[in-house]
């Protein structure tokens, strides 16, 4: 036996969980900043208000809009640059049919509850509903949906070329 002491060595930070901890760190900080808009009072406050009815200030919901669209983007990101283009594709209209589903449900519920007392202000109260409605991501999938086929047509270019045909099969 030896009286020498063996200290094993440390463990190292490794540069892709340092990297990890530094986007999610970017990320909370980005999305703790949405969230911190809905505290911000405008002129534009009241701007979705009129005789249609009225909602949360404007500031409040486009807070919670963008944090949707957080609470996305590392899906969106991970797809655009682990997947082949046909999957960002699928995403993209997975995201935008989920929104425009979300906002036909959103209208007729607005036609069936509201349409005998204020009638002449129908599509109003649609778009004030649909863009009001923070609990379900409905804007943000729309947003979501356009933005993953653009990034999906994006890559086809870069892949294809603009003037040969196309070699991964699509």
């Amino acid at each position: 036996m030896s009286n020498v002491e063996v200290i094993p060595p440390r463990p190292t930070v490794g540069p892709l969980l340092r990297s990890t901890a530094v986007r999610g760190g970017l990320w909370c900080l980005t999305l703790w900043g949405t969230l911190s808009l809905s505290g911000v009072r405008s002129r534009w406050s009241g701007l979705l208000c009129g005789p249609w009815g009225c909602t949360a200030p404007l500031e409040a919901v486009v807070a919670c809009h963008l944090s949707w669209l957080v609470m996305f983007a590392p899906v969106v990101v991970l797809v655009d640059r682990v997947a082949q283009p046909r999957r960002m594709n699928q995403l993209g209209t997975c995201l935008l049919l989920l929104g425009l589903v979300g906002a036909m449900v959103l209208a007729v519920q607005e036609i069936l509850r509201g349409l005998p007392n204020k009638a002449p202000y129908v599509w109003q109260r649609i778009a004030l509903e649909v863009f009001g409605a923070i609990d379900y991501p409905v804007v943000p999938c729309l947003i979501g949906g356009v933005t993953g086929l653009a990034l999906s047509r994006r890559r086809k270019r870069s892949h294809c070329g603009l003037t040969g045909p196309c070699s991964h099969g699509e």
